[in-house]
């Protein structure tokens, strides 16, 4: 019997649920979220800091409950980071010039938030992030093709991104067949919070 009683959220992980304690659905997929309160103590960004440590409360939340309230809090801010990083970006690409980008950007965000918030369209929120990463792949490609120090960041950034996206996307396809490879949610947890890092350290070296 779980404190938490029936899961609500709207995803499933491979992870075997309160294991260790009534109290804790997923216990090694939420304290690796750890590396979410770390990285913002090195970033010096109000608007960042703030949406990366809501998203590791609510990811610690999400995977100690499964319910889905919390997945909003951990999700809905996923994309509020890459928002932030398209505005940090501003004026440093030709794309990023236009102001119809911005216009266009922000109007997809909140509608595709609101059909995932009120629809529960989890797939619209995967869709929406998975764009948001590869747009910002391309931007930031075009944002640093003169600076060594900055592209040097960048590349590292989407590796690790990369790699974490693709455990991510393991854990979910195959995880019926091998349930041990819970451990990769695990792996996307701290290899997306150290590419935001690396991201943020290749824009402030365009300064």
């Amino acid at each position: 019997m779980s404190f938490w009683r029936e899961p609500g959220a709207l995803v499933t992980w491979c992870e075997d649920k309160y294991v260790l304690s009534p109290l804790v659905s997923e216990f090694h997929s939420m304290w690796s979220n750890i590396i979410y309160l770390i990285v913002p103590i090195f970033i010096k960004n109000l608007r960042l800091d703030a949406y990366i440590l809501t998203m590791g409360v609510g990811s610690i939340l999400f995977h100690g409950s499964d319910r889905y309230y919390f997945q909003l809090m951990d999700e809905i801010p996923m994309i509020l980071v890459t928002t932030e990083f398209f505005n940090m970006y501003h004026n440093r690409t030709p794309l990023t010039r236009k102001w119809w980008f911005y216009t266009l950007l922000y109007m997809s965000t909140i509608w595709s938030t609101i059909l995932y918030v009120f629809l529960g369209f989890y797939k619209l929120f995967v869709t929406v992030f998975t764009c948001h990463i590869l747009l910002l792949q391309t931007i930031g490609f075009e944002a640093t093709r003169s600076l060594p120090a900055a592209r040097n960041n960048y590349y590292k950034a989407f590796v690790c991104m990369g790699v974490g996206k693709i455990s991510w996307e393991i854990e979910q396809r195959y995880c019926d067949k091998n349930p041990d490879l819970y451990v990769l949610h695990g792996l996307w947890h701290f290899l997306s919070g150290i590419s935001i890092y690396l991201l943020y350290l290749s824009i402030r070296s365009l300064n």
